[in-house]
């Protein structure tokens, strides 16, 4: 059975989506980072300061900037990974 979680996060414009599998996390509309098979991924800050305060937040900032990775290969890797689980349309 598969369970779905929306919540809302701790700083306005901040959500999580829970899907059997995978975890999703948006700032305003856009997904930004995402945890599948146990390995979290997030992608470079191409807006404003609250989404950096976001990407902050879920990766920890500080050298873990690092390891984010740009726009176009965090969304074919999660596309990939929707498509994995059956999701993506």
């Amino acid at each position: 059975m598969n369970s779905i979680s929306l919540r809302k996060g701790e700083t306005p414009n901040e959500t999580t989506l829970t899907l059997s599998g995978i975890t999703i996390w948006f700032s305003y509309e856009t997904p930004v980072a995402f945890t599948f098979r146990g390995k979290r991924v997030v992608r470079v800050n191409d807006w404003s300061t609250t989404t950096g305060k976001h990407l902050n937040r879920i990766d920890g900032g500080g050298s873990a900037q690092a390891d984010r990775i740009p726009g176009d290969e965090f969304t074919s890797l999660l596309e990939h990974a929707l498509d994995l689980l059956g999701v993506n349309a």
